[in-house]
């Protein structure tokens, strides 16, 4: 299982901005952080996933 201690490690992780995170972290169901405060990376990625999140963060990356 890899983790990230940062925001923008998972982000990138994840495929996306550091920003639109700072947005999912809001988000109801999100896995949040561990208990020491880092990231697991596994559980994001397959959160985003399955809520269908990545897929719209990407195409709203795209339109001008």
């Amino acid at each position: 299982m890899k983790i990230v201690r940062t925001l923008g490690h998972l982000a990138a992780a994840c495929g996306t901005s550091r920003q639109t995170l700072g947005g999912w972290l809001k988000l109801d169901g999100n896995p949040g952080r561990r208990a020491d405060g880092s990231f697991s990376v596994s559980r994001w990625q397959k959160w985003v996933a399955e809520s269908g999140l990545g897929s719209r963060a990407a195409s709203a990356d795209r339109d001008p």
